[in-house]
Formats: structure tokens, C-alpha cells, sequence
């Protein structure tokens, strides 16, 4: 738990960091973030987590509407 805890927060923070140079691989990497425990899960790793499609779909929404604030605040 503690392994995906800490690859999620790395790849978010690691995404918005390029957000400001680069939007579309930023998202890219703050999407993949929510991936982590399914991928880790695949590999052995037990991630206590069951893939929930409405959470993938909350967790795009809310990475969709972070970016386009952030590219409003940044564009003034």
C-alpha cells in the first residue's frame, strides 16, 4: 500500500510539474497515476484496491478540470 501510495503521489506531482511546459504529457503522466494500483496489483503487488470504473472516471474528470484551470491561470 505504501509502494503505490508513494508512486501515485510522485507521478502527480511529477505531472504537474510538466504541465507548465507541457500540457498534454503532463495530464498524460497525472492520468497514469491512477493506474498505479492495478499495475502493481498485476506484478504481485498487493494494493487492497478493486478497480472502480466510476472512480477512473471522477479521478479523469477532476484531472481534466485541474488542467484547465491551471492553463487559465498560467495564460493571464
Amino acid at each position: 500500500m505504501c509502494l503505490t501510495t508513494f508512486m501515485q503521489t510522485t507521478l502527480l506531482y511529477l505531472g504537474l510539474m510538466t504541465f507548465i511546459t507541457d500540457m498534454l504529457p503532463g495530464l498524460g503522466i497525472m492520468l497514469a497515476a491512477n493506474d498505479v494500483p492495478r499495475i502493481a496489483q498485476q506484478f504481485g503487488l498487493d494494493s487492497s484496491i478493486r478497480v472502480n470504473m466510476m472512480s477512473v472516471i471522477h479521478s479523469t474528470t477532476t484531472a481534466v478540470n485541474l488542467s484547465r484551470s491551471v492553463a487559465k491561470a498560467v495564460g493571464k
